[in-house]
């Protein structure tokens, strides 16, 4: 259960006169009590995460398995009295990575991904959340940073 990374960077994008900040990248590493295969379908399960990220109130999607590439959901994070709506979230699968990707209209939109490396009895997992404000959003940018880098902290310390 070592932390292998934890970092929070941030960048700007020039806009206009000024260079607004823009992005908020977070990443952290830890090794996941679980064999491969049991961690990939664990995350690939969108819907079940309420049952172990803290983090998250509710899934909503269409009717069926969310665990297949290219399902569309909405992913609610926060508390139970005020959620924040992650729309049209979507997910892409490869053998050693899973990510998914969304955004909020106009607002935000954020890459999540999963990189996961196989040991004897355990997974390595490194977990990268990169977010783009867009708009007014940039004001909040020191607070989304700090927003993101708990949140990937609860996470995968509710993995271990």
């Amino acid at each position: 259960m070592a932390v292998t990374t934890e970092r929070v960077d941030t960048g700007s994008r020039a806009v206009g006169r000024s260079a607004l900040p823009t992005w908020v990248w977070t990443e952290r590493g830890e090794t996941i009590p679980l064999p491969l295969e049991r961690l990939a379908a664990l995350i690939r399960d969108v819907p079940a995460w309420v049952l172990w990220d803290p983090s998250v109130v509710r899934v909503e999607h269409d009717s069926g398995p969310l665990a297949e590439a290219g399902m569309v959901c909405q992913l609610v994070i926060g508390t139970r009295a005020a959620g924040v709506s992650l729309s049209q979230m979507t997910m892409a699968v490869s053998e050693r990575a899973i990510v998914f990707a969304g955004g909020q209209n106009g607002r935000w939109r954020f890459i999540d991904v999963f990189e996961l490396s196989p040991q004897r009895e355990t997974t390595e997992v490194h977990r990268r959340l990169e977010i783009e404000l867009q708009g007014w959003m940039r004001l909040f940018r020191p607070l989304v940073a700090v927003v993101a880098r708990r949140y990937l902290r609860r996470a995968l310390d509710a993995l271990t």
